[in-house]
């Protein structure tokens, strides 16, 4: 799993957080959501992609810090 590494106050920044819900899920699909979070990481930095700053995992859920994007749903 990456690390999150969280901005200085000096430079602020607004996220979007994913919520992901870790209740339940047999460990195969825990498996894949680990991939899933290297791979967008992996190709985060590409102009297309939102940034993916990390995780941060508590014991039920999975917290995915993402940029946010002010201009709409991206899924329009």
């Amino acid at each position: 799993m990456l690390p999150v590494d969280m901005p200085q106050p000096t430079n602020p920044h607004q996220f979007a957080i994913k919520a992901l819900s870790k209740v339940g899920l047999p460990a195969n699909q825990l498996h894949l959501l680990e991939l899933e979070f290297d791979l967008h990481a992996s190709v985060s930095s590409h102009p297309n992609v939102v940034t993916f700053h990390g995780v941060i995992e508590e014991e039920d859920f999975f917290f995915v810090l993402l940029d946010y994007l002010p201009e709409g749903d991206i899924s329009t």
